[in-house]
């Protein structure tokens, strides 16, 4: 069974992929906007399309999840640093 996913890339960049059993075609460039990707999908594959489910990346949500908690132990530090540097 065939499908085209329409998803984001970790830059914000859209693009589309088709897939086929073995076969997974993606775009050969990237979209601003997910309107954009789909419509292209759609004129690559008009005889296959389905309207697809646009997707953010897993990897891009995990970057800034993980930027976000280094953040927190970074400030961390720094705070009980300040605080013993000043019963000292």
């Amino acid at each position: 069974m065939s499908s085209i996913d329409v998803y984001q890339e970790s830059d914000g960049r859209w693009r589309w992929e088709y897939r086929d059993g073995e076969v997974d075609l993606k775009s050969n460039r990237t979209y601003g906007d997910a309107d954009s990707a789909v419509r292209a999908a759609r004129t690559a594959y008009p005889d296959q399309f389905k309207d697809p489910t646009a997707r953010s990346p897993r990897a891009a949500r995990g970057l800034v999840h993980k930027l976000s908690l280094l953040m927190a132990v970074l400030l961390a530090v720094t705070v009980w640093r300040r605080r013993q540097g000043a019963t000292n």
